[in-house]
């Protein structure tokens, strides 16, 4: 007979549900049921003395040829304990799914009694009927501790039987036994686990040391910063106990209620490495609040330490640092204006005398004389020019931003091309000033732009041989007002072309005419370009002369 009716049909309000031989609900391969049963570890288990006490008792008590604990999967039925037959089992045993009568206990998650299956409606068919190994079935679930059926707990016989209520009712009570051995088994599984988690996250905190104790203080587990730190160089021993830690006799536990507050202890480290750990004890409480061990949670300070230390040299450093670029720049500006007075107020005097010398006697002066005051005023408008390069260099270094107003333009070049006239003087140049009258006014600095035009005309004058043209043009569009200065003078090699603008940089020109400077002209009037919101522009050929021009944008309104 069956526990359920294995009638075809819905059942009556007062019958057991159908009975089914069909996997229609999909248990067999249930993912989830699956899962918990490889997580059982039973399919491979060695060690099970709970099971085969339970299937030695079902095949006591029922006085049957054998007893088993069957785990059902997709394609098999294992037996992790089986009594009867030819013995218990050395390793778990399996048959193939389709000679399982366990698998539509499965399926109905209910008991299946038979008492003699050959002349079972369904089950006289079956491969395990029909060859002569099982007459008689009872069987009853086992589960997860959800619900999920993971096999049965079953006796069988080779011969008919009438299974008696006291068979049945042990049976279930025996069942219920493999439930709780499943339930511990994944119980543990899920603590091993947790266990392993733990560790792998204990183990990535590198510098901080966690320990857990017993209730007397004796240290069970510790993560692998600990393992490193409390590790005695001499006997790679760690310490047993907290008291081996802290060296005083009980130091975890705490006053009543009141946890530990922080000590630090200093750690000697392998190889030589010494550390200072924060350490603070915790006690860990059962629900009845009974201490049942300690939690040891060891911060490395050594290490923030060093890094506030460094950090606090570096601040005082940088400190320092401020305080002698104030003294550098009180000292640069210092000489600034004691190289203004002391630098050009001699050399405005011999230039002066150079000159008046030069157009009053010239008539008076023999030719060498002439000479000779020509050479003395060259000479001095290049150290004048120098002069004022780098006297220019330091203020643009020290003062970048002075204050910007309206610039009348044509004014502007008028004044920057009459400064230059002196360099022209014994120069066979072709000069052009093309400005347009109309040209509107620029924001900007006169000063530093005049300087600017100053520059580009004495660098375009000094490196155009004669009978060659220098041209100051102006132009204005909607972007700004530009300002070019263009010569057909040697021109810039490519490779020089990157490097012109930098300070102290000279051409290697080879003409002894050239009046060479210190080669911070061109810095100086790119750096004021910039400083006016704008870029230094260069188009050179060599053999066919260089282009420089810049632009000042629209004041806005």
């Amino acid at each position: 007979m069956c526990a359920r009716s294995s009638t075809v049909g819905d059942p009556g309000p007062d019958e057991p549900p159908v009975f089914v031989f069909r996997d229609v609900d999909g248990q067999i391969e249930d993912p989830q049921r699956l899962k918990q049963l490889r997580d059982t570890g039973l399919l491979a288990a060695w060690n099970r003395p709970a099971l085969d006490a339970v299937t030695h008792l079902a095949a006591q008590m029922t006085d049957s040829l054998a007893s088993m604990v069957t785990l059902v999967e997709v394609d098999r039925q294992v037996f992790p304990s089986v009594e009867g037959l030819a013995g218990s089992l050395v390793e778990p045993d399996e048959t193939p799914i389709s000679h399982s009568l366990c698998q539509f206990v499965v399926m109905n998650d209910a008991p299946l009694v038979v008492s003699d299956a050959r002349t079972h409606p369904v089950l006289a068919g079956h491969p395990a009927v029909e060859s002569g190994d099982v007459v008689a079935y009872a069987g009853y679930p086992v589960h997860a501790p959800d619900g999920a059926v993971m096999g049965a707990l079953c006796v069988i016989d080779e011969v008919a039987r009438t299974w008696t209520p006291e068979h049945l009712s042990g049976l279930q009570d025996l069942a219920r036994t493999v439930d709780t051995e499943i339930a511990l088994r994944l119980s543990r599984r899920a603590l091993h686990l947790d266990h392993e988690r733990l560790m792998r996250v204990l183990d990535g905190t590198s510098h901080t040391l966690i320990l857990i104790a017993d209730v007397d203080g004796v240290i069970r587990t510790m993560n692998h910063a600990a393992e490193i730190a409390l590790t005695p160089v001499a006997d790679l021993l760690p310490p047993e106990s907290l008291s081996d830690l802290t060296g005083s006799r009980r130091p975890w536990e705490p006053p009543g209620d009141v946890e530990d507050d922080a000590q630090e202890v200093t750690l000697l480290l392998p190889f030589g490495e010494q550390r200072t750990y924060s350490v603070r004890v915790s006690a860990v409480c059962d629900p009845e609040g009974v201490v049942d061990g300690y939690i040891v949670v060891g911060e490395d300070v050594s290490t923030p330490r060093l890094t506030q230390d460094l950090l606090q040299d570096a601040s005082r450093q940088q400190v320092d640092l401020v305080e002698r670029l104030k003294a550098l720049d009180d000292q640069r500006s210092t000489f600034i204006a004691t190289a203004n007075h002391e630098l050009r107020t001699p050399l405005t005097s011999i230039l002066l005398s150079g000159e008046m010398l030069r157009e009053d006697d010239a008539q008076e002066l023999t030719k060498r004389q002439r000479d000779l005051v020509d050479v003395v005023v060259r000479n001095g408008r290049r150290l004048q020019r120098l002069v004022e390069d780098m006297l220019g260099f330091c203020q643009i270094q020290s003062e970048p931003g002075l204050p910007h107003a309206g610039v009348e333009v044509k004014q502007l070049t008028d004044q920057a091309w009459a400064g230059v006239q002196g360099h022209l003087a014994g120069r066979h140049l072709t000069t052009a000033l093309d400005v347009p009258s109309d040209v509107p006014d620029v924001p900007g600095n006169p000063q530093q732009l005049d300087r600017v035009l100053t520059n580009l005309l004495i660098n375009a004058i000094n490196f155009t041989q004669d009978g060659g043209t220098v041209r100051l043009a102006v132009e204005s569009d909607c972007e700004g007002v530009t300002f070019e200065v263009r010569d057909t003078g040697r021109g810039i090699p490519e490779k020089d072309q990157s490097a012109v603008f930098e300070p102290f940089f000279c051409t290697h020109d080879g003409r002894r005419d050239v009046t060479q400077g210190a080669g911070i002209g061109l810095a100086v009037a790119r750096r004021i370009v910039e400083s006016h919101g704008s870029r230094m522009r260069l188009t050179s050929s060599v053999g066919e002369g260089t282009t420089m021009s810049f632009t000042i944008a629209h004041a806005v309104a």
